[in-house]
């Protein structure tokens, strides 16, 4: 069967599905460790220190926050280029808060 050239449209919709795949799965990934640092919360956290309960948001809040508070930029062994890298570092902050202020509304 020989190969059929992709059209704009074809081209467009593969795109979309690329794109909605990845926030998909961004999502369920954000959502997964928020569940596993709730769970770990509670089995240490709360005994140990007398601390309350955390709430899925709270989670969230705080999964976002030790992430973007442990981050680890290695500029030797990187192979991107340095305009990637820096605005890899002007987009992480905003992506945070963006998240962080999704996240506060449920507490």
């Amino acid at each position: 069967m020989a190969d059929k050239e992709l059209t704009f449209g074809d081209k467009a919709t593969a795109i979309g599905l690329i794109a909605v795949g990845f926030v998909a799965s961004l999502i369920g990934v954000i959502l997964l460790n928020a569940a596993v640092l709730g769970q770990l919360w509670r089995w240490f956290v709360v005994p140990i220190f007398s601390a309350a309960e955390i709430g899925y948001a709270g989670a969230v809040g705080l999964s976002i926050l030790a992430s973007y508070l442990t981050v680890a930029i290695n500029l030797k062994k990187d192979d991107r280029t340095l305009s990637q890298i820096v605005g890899g570092i002007l987009l992480r902050p905003a992506v945070a808060f963006v998240v962080g202020w999704i996240a506060h509304f449920w507490m």
